[in-house]
């Protein structure tokens, strides 16, 4: 994996930190865009990257995709 800078992950090293797959990572972003769920998620968008903090991802129990 790429070496992790500044705390943020990419959507593909997020869904591998956190052991899933990245299309439920991406159906879980999409709730958190949408404020619905997932709103612990702390997302940047860089032109058309998605990326995650991951203090956000360690303080969340459990991502919700539907």
């Amino acid at each position: 994996m790429a070496e992790i800078s500044k705390g943020w992950l990419n959507t593909t090293q997020a869904a591998h930190y956190l052991g899933v797959s990245k299309r439920s990572l991406m159906t879980a972003i999409d709730l958190r865009k949408r404020n619905i769920k997932n709103l612990d998620l702390v997302l940047k968008c860089y032109g058309n990257r998605t990326l995650i903090k991951i203090s956000s991802l360690d303080k969340i129990e459990n991502i919700e995709t539907k």
